[in-house]
């Protein structure tokens, strides 16, 4: 899993992720 990356990346990814995986909102901003 692609989370230990910057904030701007993060966002990038879970726009891009978002898509496919809905889940991954969740869980990038628990990360934060």
């Amino acid at each position: 899993m692609d989370i230990l990356i910057s904030d701007q990346q993060s966002l990038k990814y879970c726009h891009l992720k978002m898509n496919n995986h809905k889940n991954i909102f969740p869980i990038n901003f628990l990360h934060r």
